[in-house]
């Protein structure tokens, strides 16, 4: 087993979350909105530095930190990706309602 190494946030960036955070980054660029580009920031913040969990490391090469070997570890990092999403579009649907009612 290794430490966890300065190497491990880059090994998300393979995932299948990373790749919809990069969609909401290019969307966000193609939209000129800020609003959602912060959200995406966010969102890829969460993906690279979220909590770490076994499923995430090849065979062998687990950190040598004191995580549980239940079959769900994966499942906190999971809700706080949907939460950050889902508050995401809670804020955008609100500040958008609000614009449109002031102009």
């Amino acid at each position: 087993m290794t430490a966890l190494g300065t190497g491990y946030p880059l090994l998300r960036l393979a995932g299948p979350a990373a790749a919809i955070g990069l969609a909401l980054v290019l969307l966000a660029w193609k939209e000129r909105d800020a609003l959602l580009a912060l959200v995406a920031v966010v969102y890829m913040g969460v993906v690279i530095w979220g909590p770490v969990h076994h499923s995430s490391f090849p065979p062998g090469e687990a950190p040598t930190l004191p995580i549980a070997a239940s079959p769900w570890v994966f499942l906190p990092h999971l809700l706080t990706e949907a939460a950050v999403l889902l508050v995401g579009a809670a804020v955008i649907a609100l500040w958008r309602l609000a614009k449109g009612r002031a102009s």
